[in-house]
């Protein structure tokens, strides 16, 4: 952003606005957890501090045991890892907090520059107020979770793949140098985005397709997509040949898919997620009981083999002249690690019981649908009125300025309006198929602030130029 254009003292203003907040609700919300006399108030964050501090004392990255080798992503774990070398386990988890709300600070900029493409100096102006107080946005920067380093990685692709766009709108071929360095950088911060949070992993196809299919000058847009996956492969390639490596698999995300499904596809299904996943005690058991009666078969078959092999041999020396087949010894054969089975195992029975109860799946996906956009969250997602109530007007506040700001056309914007909607669609979809919760719009959300400015700062135009004509002369 041209900072020329827009005071620096604002800028900087807003941006210590942004962090005090954020310092300031990390510090009570990790005291409160320490009061309660735990580390983390959410279970994922443990599972992301184990695998960090794996990681720290380069010890395998695994989860528990080595049938969790392929548990959770790893980059937020990769920036985690020197948090974790702190003596004190609690000093650690504050500094992890504390570059969580530097990170949630650097996505108010990101936000600010944004609108300021869109809407200039007053656009960006209002978008860095509404996204540093947003609380969903402050929200994400304190906790530890996967957001606080994928928020800043997806809008940083975003952010590149409106340049392209724009280089498009300019009429400068897609495969000119800007456009292709563009593109490969939305690519790449898009695969790291993926190894931040999966469930990205079906976003660049989703918005390919999206733009494709109603955008204009499809040519160059279709190129343009082609250099953005090729960044995208580059940076997923690291985790891919490991995973292949332990499970002889291509294994593009990680191996908790199938928990994921069944979460939110099953006999009892909710549209809520199970925190403790007890339903995976069970499919363990029978994983593994499956295992040992596949390894008693193919004992079993492997001993008769070797006495027919016998037979044969012993007929042949005697002058019958047999011969032998040639597979004795077959030994016991594998289809991939046990995690990898456990995996299959859960995604088969979700999409089995989806296909017999299509009701059941529909019921569920308008839950879901009501449980990521309610605009009154539910007690036991969160426990406080007046902060249900701030979350309401607060989400209601920015959908309708950033309503506002897309009905409002111009030439110049080309297709960067659409594309910053395409993750509200995209997550919305997701979550109707997984598990919902508020917590998973909220990276959407998140985009839209810059959009609630661009809208707030039209209405306050329009407001000038109205009280202008109307002013007695």
């Amino acid at each position: 952003m041209n900072a020329q254009r827009l005071n620096i003292k604002w800028i900087m203003l807003i941006l210590l606005c942004a962090s005090g907040v954020r310092l300031a609700a990390a510090w009570q919300w990790h005291s409160e957890t320490a009061a309660r006399g735990l580390q983390f108030r959410l279970g994922d964050s443990d599972s992301y501090w184990v695998l960090a501090s794996q990681i720290a004392r380069f010890q395998p990255y695994e989860y528990g045991s080595s049938d969790a080798r392929i548990f959770r992503a790893p980059l937020y774990p990769l920036c985690l890892a020197p948090f974790t070398l702190f003596t004190e386990p609690s000093t650690g988890i504050w500094y992890a907090r504390v570059a969580g709300c530097l990170a949630g600070t650097w996505v108010v900029w990101m936000i600010m520059s944004s609108a300021h493409r869109l809407g200039g100096p007053q656009a960006a102006w209002w978008s860095g107020w509404i996204a540093a107080l947003y609380p969903g946005a402050i929200g994400m920067s304190i906790v530890i979770l996967s957001e606080a380093v994928f928020c800043p990685l997806f809008l940083l692709s975003l952010s590149y793949w409106q340049k392209s766009l724009q280089v498009d709108a300019a009429y400068v071929p897609a495969t000119s140098r800007t456009a292709r360095r563009s593109a490969w950088l939305a690519g790449i911060f898009s695969g790291l985005a993926i190894l931040a949070r999966p469930s990205w992993l079906l976003f660049l196809p989703f918005a390919g397709f999206i733009l494709i299919a109603w955008g204009t000058q499809r040519g160059r847009q279709l190129q343009v997509l082609a250099w953005i996956a090729c960044g995208c492969v580059l940076a997923l390639t690291p985790w891919w040949v490991r995973n292949a490596v332990i499970t002889a698999r291509f294994v593009p995300t990680t191996l908790q898919v199938g928990a994921s499904l069944y979460d939110g596809l099953h006999e009892g299904a909710s549209g809520g997620s199970d925190e403790d996943m007890a339903f995976i005690n069970g499919f363990i058991d029978q994983q593994r009981e499956a295992d040992q009666q596949r390894e008693a078969d193919q004992q079993r078959e492997a001993d008769q083999q070797r006495e027919a092999d016998q037979q044969l041999k012993e007929a042949k020396s005697s002058g019958q002249g047999a011969q032998a087949s040639g597979l004795g010894g077959a030994g016991v054969w594998r289809d991939s690690t046990f995690e990898y089975r456990l995996n299959a195992r859960l995604q088969n029975a979700a999409m089995d019981w989806a296909k017999k109860n299509v009701s059941g799946v529909l019921r569920l996906a308008l839950i879901k649908l009501s449980r990521t956009w309610s605009l009154w969250p539910t007690a036991g997602e969160i426990g406080s009125t007046g902060l249900r109530l701030l979350l309401t007007s607060s989400c209601l506040a920015v959908l309708i300025a950033a309503l506002s700001a897309s009905c409002y056309k111009r030439p110049d914007w080309g297709t960067s309006i659409g594309l910053l909607w395409l993750p509200v669609i995209y997550f919305t979809l997701l979550h109707m198929v997984f598990v919902g919760s508020i917590r998973y719009r909220e990276p959407a959300m998140l985009v839209l602030t810059g959009l609630a400015g661009v809208g707030l700062s039209q209405w306050l135009n329009q407001l000038r130029q109205a009280w202008k004509f109307c002013k007695p002369h």
